[in-house]
């Protein structure tokens, strides 16, 4: 019989509840219907940052903690408080400094050019790449080839053997 009229109180208090608190819970039960279809199939009930990040807003705008049932409301507190710590201790990687490097096979095209064809300067290496859409500049390319010749791996002259065959053809008599 208690039970009864406490139902029937909590209905009668029902109809003079405010708009937003209305708003509130039916938006919290969309979201927890929403986190509960994506549960299907799994065991746990995973949230992730952006349903994190939306409880957390609309316990801001309306306290909601007494209306969890999918989570305890310490849980929604922590968060809070995890997100304003995030906010304010900027804490995010590092960006990369400089320029990012030239790829191995790049160089290799590079000091294959160079070698093959021993008159070509930086500029027309640079041209050469152009059309590979490989867009460098001549200051980059000089430093490369520096970087070879100072190994040793840039060649300074044609050999005999391939002079011989450029200039005269060998024949027999």
């Amino acid at each position: 019989m208690i039970a009864f009229f406490t139902t029937l109180l909590r209905l009668f208090l029902q109809a003079f509840r405010s708009k937003r608190t209305i708003l509130s819970e039916n938006a919290l039960l969309k979201k927890e219907n929403e986190i509960l279809v994506r549960r299907l199939g799994k065991k746990r009930v995973h949230f992730d940052f952006y349903d994190k990040l939306f409880l957390v807003a609309l316990h801001r705008a309306a306290d909601i903690k007494h209306r969890l049932t999918l989570v305890e409301p310490g849980a929604v507190l922590y968060w809070q408080r995890a997100l304003l710590k995030r906010f304010w201790t900027f804490e995010h990687q590092p960006a990369q400094r400089g320029r990012k490097p030239v790829d191995a096979d790049v160089k290799n095209l590079i000091l294959s050019m160079k070698n093959e064809n021993l008159l070509w300067g930086v500029k027309r290496i640079q041209g050469e790449l152009l059309k590979l859409d490989i867009s460098l500049r001549t200051k980059t390319i000089r430093k490369i080839l520096q970087s070879f010749r100072r190994r040793g791996k840039i060649r300074r002259s044609l050999r005999p053997s391939a002079i011989n065959d450029i200039i005269l053809p060998r024949t027999e008599f």
